[in-house]
């Protein structure tokens, strides 16, 4: 369902497809993903109806935090999989 990761710094896009050789984007999965981030803490960058989800974190956040946004976006990445 990942089809690209772009990372500039700690900026991160992660693009959404249903299919890794096609590159179709999939939007609902990137809005499914994205509403799961919220519900655990998470505020990323997503436009309705796009395919991608982008982060820019605080240059000063702390480790701790850095690490626990990553756990909640690879945990809703994963429910959203697991729901395909």
């Amino acid at each position: 369902m990942v089809g690209d990761v772009r990372v500039v710094g700690a900026w991160t896009c992660i693009e959404f497809v249903k299919d890794r050789d096609t590159k179709e984007w999939a939007p609902e999965e990137a809005a499914a993903v994205h509403f799961g981030n919220l519900k655990g803490g998470v505020a990323g960058i997503y436009d309705h109806d796009w395919h991608l989800i982008r982060w820019q974190p605080a240059p000063n956040m702390p480790e701790d935090m850095f690490v626990r946004v990553c756990q909640v976006m690879d945990e809703s990445i994963a429910a959203v999989t697991a729901a395909r």
